[in-house]
């Protein structure tokens, strides 16, 4: 399934309506419709018990419209006006004070898949969500399993294969096979059998272990525990003790943050580094302690021009990396242009500073001779203050707008230089 960013009704004026119903014209109430822009940016509303919507107060723009029926419905969902797919949809333009009507559905019935979910004891598991996923392309549905582990995902397309994945707390997401990858996982074609019968799960492993500080145990410690692509998180007790579930077999590591300590990876790193290899289903691991030493501190001042923010340089995001850049911290400058950081081990680091939006560039603060500047931070104590002077830049700016001339939102711009003709060339 697409993953839309939404958006909130605001003061436009363009209007679009229609109808979702079934190909044989019975209506479909509260099916969930979407009104997405070509930077997957989306409006949603549901269809009544008359299987009417609207969306209102749309902002200018050209529009792929797509109806999802609720999760006990047997009809597949399409984009506007039958396609399966979000870029085979047609593409509907409405500019502001304008009205695009009859963006009607007519959506056929689908198959479906059904089955029982159970845990290692036997026992049925309520709760858990049922992911249906096309083979090809990016279509799925789901459902969640009643209080006995049945599940039905229905409304999936004829003629298509799918896989299915299981997700619910203190179990691994993985998928009918069983397997944690989806490569690995079972092909079920619905049109064959509709019946994937008993599924199963894996269990997964456990883990145990404790923060503590210079003084000692480090209570209400957020603690990120990983395997196998798959996080958890929980938090330490009053003596520092942590427990989790629901990760897969695999080489185990954990980091935790406190206030005041160094975020810490385990066992005392300031970077991903050891793990304790776990590869036994249902077995608790032992012994993920951590080790936090109290905080380095270091401001990043910047000063420059700023000429597209009339000299403010407050919101500048900024980002330190450590000496090798596999871990980095951000901050965004206050309004003095002053970017904090806390919760850092000693060392070398180096900074990126995203300065486009005031008119300086994105680029690492450098020295003046051109170098990447290295900040030296002393470990648990409060650094002095750098600060950095952010060079001028050119600004290109334009509009992308669409054949109907509305603005397209979300287009990548490139600009590079073009290095036969030096001395301010660019190509677009």
């Amino acid at each position: 399934m697409l993953g839309f960013l939404l958006w909130s009704a605001s003061a436009h004026a363009a209007t679009l309506s229609g109808t979702v119903r079934s190909s044989q014209g019975v209506d479909i109430a509260n099916a969930d419709v979407y009104a997405v822009n070509a930077h997957l940016a989306a409006a949603s509303t549901q269809s009544n018990d008359q299987g009417e919507y609207t969306f209102l107060n749309l902002p200018a723009g050209g529009y792929r419209v797509w109806a999802l029926p609720p999760v006990d419905d047997v009809h597949i969902s399409q984009f506007y006006p039958d396609a399966d797919e979000f870029c085979d949809g047609r593409l509907i333009s409405v500019a502001a004070n304008t009205s695009a009507s009859n963006i009607d559905f007519s959506l056929p019935t689908g198959t479906s898949l059904e089955g029982q979910v159970f845990n290692v004891d036997g026992d049925g598991v309520q709760n858990v969500r049922v992911r249906a996923d096309a083979l090809f392309g990016s279509i799925s549905r789901h459902s969640t399993t009643d209080r006995d582990g049945y599940f039905r995902v229905n409304g999936l397309q004829k003629d298509d294969t799918w896989q299915l994945q299981a997700a619910i707390s203190g179990t691994p997401v993985q998928w009918a096979g069983p397997s944690y990858s989806k490569d690995d996982a079972d092909i079920f074609d619905p049109d064959d059998n509709s019946d994937v019968g008993a599924w199963t799960l894996l269990e997964g492993i456990g883990v145990l272990g404790t923060v503590h500080g210079p003084d000692g145990p480090v209570p209400d410690a957020d603690v990120r525990i990983y395997a196998q692509s798959q996080l958890v998180q929980t938090t330490t007790d009053a003596n520092g003790f942590f427990e989790a579930t629901g990760l897969p077999p695999g080489e185990v590591t954990a980091w935790a943050h406190a206030p005041g300590l160094a975020t810490t990876y385990f066992p005392n790193h300031d970077r991903p580094t050891d793990t304790i290899d776990a590869t036994q289903e249902g077995v608790w691991v032992d012994g993920l302690d951590l080790m936090m030493p109290l905080e380095a501190t270091v401001g990043i001042q910047l000063e420059g021009v700023a000429p597209r923010t009339s000299g403010v340089l407050s919101g500048v995001s900024v980002v330190l990396y450590n000496d090798t850049q596999s871990v980095g911290r951000s901050a965004q400058t206050d309004a003095n242009g002053l970017a904090s950081f806390g919760a850092l081990h000693g060392g070398r680091y180096t900074a990126f500073i995203y300065g486009a939006q005031t008119g300086h560039p994105d680029d690492w603060a450098r020295t003046e001779t051109g170098a990447i500047w290295e900040i030296n931070l002393e470990p648990e104590v409060d650094n002095p203050t750098y600060t950095v002077i952010l060079p001028p830049a050119v600004t290109i700016a334009g509009t992308v707008t669409d054949d109907d001339g509305n603005p397209v939102p979300g287009v990548s711009v490139l600009v590079s230089p073009d290095d036969d003709q030096p001395g301010g060339q660019f190509y677009l």
